[in-house]
């Protein structure tokens, strides 16, 4: 019988997390609004912070890890701004930056109106056009370290696609005057983002594992494209 490890454990916690905290919204938001997802400082906000934080610190590790290989400064460097993505997601999910960033931009522009809240979207535009390229090409890298984690980077960049595309669509939704469409479309975005950053952190973390495996076990001192695009 094959014996389960610590990461199976692990990564079964994240999954019942992400099940418990929707499920928790479902049946449980109207007693305590701590388990509503749409609002922050929830406890959705807190555990897709922590893995966030997570995902931070596993990019982090792989960047380390292909500095030691000796890959090019640019390979580091884009798994150093990775890190400094999720860590700033994490931080934004805790303290509401991008609404607070919105509220001001809002005054300042003008742009005022009943769904106001969403403008976020466009201010923000340029930055998630420019982290969604980091994001592809950190994913196109972990194909030379570890094709499961490739896989499972994939399915988790296709839910923050999902995410940001339901946030879109709920101004449409809100517009049309279906809000009870829009409530079910909340459970969906934010169902589609914890999921993905779970898929994410799984994804970083085989990827971490693996070069740790190439940056230390080898005997001889390989650089990084022997030891990871030589499979």
């Amino acid at each position: 019988m094959r014996r389960i490890s610590f990461s199976h454990y692990a990564i079964a916690f994240l999954f019942i997390g992400d099940i418990f905290v929707i499920l928790a919204h479902i049946y449980l938001r109207g007693w305590l609004g701590f388990f509503d997802l749409d609002k922050e400082g929830s406890l959705k906000a807190l555990f897709s912070g922590f893995q966030l934080l997570a995902s931070g610190m596993g990019a982090g590790c792989i960047a380390y890890l292909a500095l030691r290989l000796r890959a090019s400064r640019f390979v580091v460097s884009l798994w150093a701004v990775c890190s400094a993505l999720f860590g700033y997601l994490a931080l934004d999910d805790m303290m509401m930056i991008h609404e607070r960033v919105g509220f001001v931009l809002n005054n300042l522009t003008r742009l005022h109106g009943t769904y106001e809240s969403f403008n976020w979207l466009l201010y923000f535009s340029p930055f998630i056009v420019l982290g969604a390229i980091a994001f592809v090409l950190v994913v196109r890298s972990l194909s030379g370290i570890s094709v499961r984690a490739h896989i499972l980077a994939w399915i988790g960049l296709a839910g923050f696609v999902v995410t940001l595309l339901t946030e879109a669509g709920g101004k449409m939704l809100l517009s049309a005057g279906l809000i009870s469409i829009y409530h079910q479309s909340i459970i969906l975005e934010e169902a589609s983002l914890l999921f993905g950053e779970t898929f994410f952190l799984i994804a970083l973390a085989v990827g971490a594992s693996e070069l740790f495996k190439k940056a230390f076990m080898l005997r001889d001192n390989v650089a990084w494209n022997d030891a990871v695009f030589d499979e």
